[in-house]
């Protein structure tokens, strides 16, 4: 069939573009570019051109390939990629691009359970945190990729990983009761600071999208913010009045709000506008306790999912936070839950070894 000169102007786009990001792609890898605002821009410039457009005509997408329960799933935030983590130790990525989605790699670089992944938003690096007691570090520039560094700095469950949104800085949290601060720039990473502020095991870490501040929540009930302006981070604010142990932290990207899932089936938002935080919302809408909770980063949306088996989607332009949806399409407790930052995308990972991606405005 005859290409019209609109297909045949996107494909020389297209073979244009290739051809660039091939060439960045080996400077990247044979050239002597360390991690700095340089690299960045190098980054950029290849997720400009290798934009395949997330595909959007579809309302969900159910994907079962994982043989056990998906503890973590996360969207990487600019190329078309999602990807989950598994009690089965392996990880899937998944091309979005097409529909349905594609498994894109499967790795199987750990021997127990994967419990948290993350992608980081500027540079080519993707972790998982299992209950091997390591963190592994990969190089998304390299097709595939490639374990860049296994990091084994702690003596039990890595159970929550995640990247400072612009720097490049990784944090980790455990079940010996640390999180530990990497700093990625050097071969190998080095660990910037160990902290040890809490009594019992660290569930889950998270930095503030656009303030030097980041947070760990805690088996003991308690929330630490810490500020990291500084060199050495230093607690900003301490919640102890938690009635229930922590699962879940989450920032809000533009607003003093601060989200916390509990074990005890509610979900705390906190006004962190002042020195003391206060309790601004607690919702109480699961049966069962809440594994993980998720702003989105760029639209009015709140998400929440339970061992009660379901997801919650709220409006949270409204107050209190209205539901939107709540979703009972799992089988299984739901583990976690992502939204995709710029796009009307979220996804749920559950333990009946599937994971859901769901499109807002198409519901």
């Amino acid at each position: 069939m005859k290409k019209n000169k609109q297909q045949q102007h996107h494909q020389s786009i297209t073979v244009t573009g290739v051809s660039v990001v091939a060439f960045v792609f080996w400077l990247v890898q044979n050239a002597n570019i360390s991690i700095n605002p340089l690299r960045h821009v190098v980054w950029k410039i290849v997720w400009f051109l290798y934009q395949e457009p997330i595909c959007m005509d579809f309302t969900k997408h159910q994907l079962h390939h994982h043989t056990n329960c998906i503890y973590s799933v996360a969207f990487h935030p600019n190329l078309p990629l999602v990807a989950t983590g598994s009690g089965d130790q392996s990880t899937i990525i998944y091309n979005i691009s097409i529909s349905p989605p594609t498994v894109k790699y499967h790795f199987k670089h750990h021997t127990d359970g994967v419990w948290s992944i993350a992608f980081h938003p500027s540079l080519p690096f993707f972790a998982t945190g299992s209950a091997d007691h390591s963190t592994i570090l990969y190089n998304i520039s390299i097709v595939p990729p490639t374990v860049k560094y296994r990091l084994k700095h702690h003596t039990d469950w890595v159970r929550s990983v995640a990247f400072h949104p612009n720097s490049p800085v990784l944090i980790t949290g455990s079940a010996d009761n640390s999180i530990i601060l990497y700093d990625i720039s050097t071969s190998p990473p080095t660990v910037q600071h160990c902290l040890k502020h809490h009594m019992s095991s660290v569930n889950s870490v998270a930095f503030h999208p656009s303030l030097p501040l980041f947070a760990t929540g805690s088996w003991n009930k308690s929330i630490i913010i810490y500020d990291c302006t500084a060199s050495l981070p230093i607690i900003k604010q301490h919640i102890k009045h938690q009635t229930s142990i922590v699962r879940s932290v989450a920032f809000h990207p533009s607003l003093p709000l601060f989200a916390t899932g509990l074990k005890d089936n509610s979900t705390i938002i906190y006004d962190i506008s002042t020195s003391q935080p206060t309790v601004k919302y607690n919702l109480k809408h699961h049966s069962n306790c809440v594994r993980s909770v998720a702003f989105h980063q760029s639209l009015p949306f709140f998400a929440t999912c339970s061992v009660d088996n379901s997801t919650i989607l709220y409006d949270i332009s409204t107050s209190p936070p209205s539901i939107k949806y709540h979703f009972k399409d799992h089988t299984s407790y739901v583990m976690s839950v992502a939204f995709h930052p710029s796009l009307p995308l979220f996804m749920t990972g559950s333990a009946d070894q599937t994971i859901i991606i769901y499109n807002i405005y198409n519901l």
